[in-house]
């Protein structure tokens, strides 16, 4: 009786093994390839994230406050503040945005009780390096922000005087 076996050798072996690495290397380099790109876009989302929601921010309050008892830029302890005075049942109001280690602040408070408060008084809404706030004097606010990483993110919005 003859034996029927085939005779493999070592090529017939060898070579799915190699297929198969190659293939597991391949998918392997396109995953990498994908989580950098991946990494780079949240990096990017974040960078631009600090700042500009700060500018957002203050543009909505600033937009807001049009509608009622006024808007002021002046001081808190020091800090440039964005001040938005508002009369609710016979009783003045003041919110206060501003800047102080490191963090953009807010707090709202009967308007003759804001020399009882301290810098740091109210809500941290968001973490950024400096900000900035001035009005000229044609009714003008211009505010700036930068973010941690250095991005820097401005806007210039006119108040009605009517």
């Amino acid at each position: 009786m003859q034996n029927n076996k085939k005779k493999t050798g070592p090529i017939e072996f060898v070579f799915p093994i190699l297929l198969f690495l190659i293939f597991t290397l391949s998918a392997l380099f396109i995953i990498l390839f994908a989580a950098q790109i991946y990494q780079r876009i949240v990096d990017d989302s974040s960078i631009n994230y600090s700042a500009n929601t700060a500018i957002s921010y203050v543009s909505e309050k600033i937009r807001q406050g049009e509608n009622e008892d006024g808007i002021e830029v002046g001081s808190f302890q020091d800090c440039d503040a964005l001040i938005l005075h508002n009369h609710v049942q016979d009783v003045d109001y003041a919110t206060y945005i501003y800047f102080y280690d490191g963090a953009l602040y807010e707090f709202m408070s009967e308007a003759s009780r804001i020399s009882d408060m301290n810098v740091g008084t109210g809500t941290a809404i968001l973490e950024v390096a400096d900000f900035s706030i001035t009005e000229d004097d044609n009714h003008l606010i211009s505010f700036s922000c930068t973010d941690e990483s250095g991005n820097t993110s401005e806007a210039m919005i006119a108040i009605s005087t009517e």
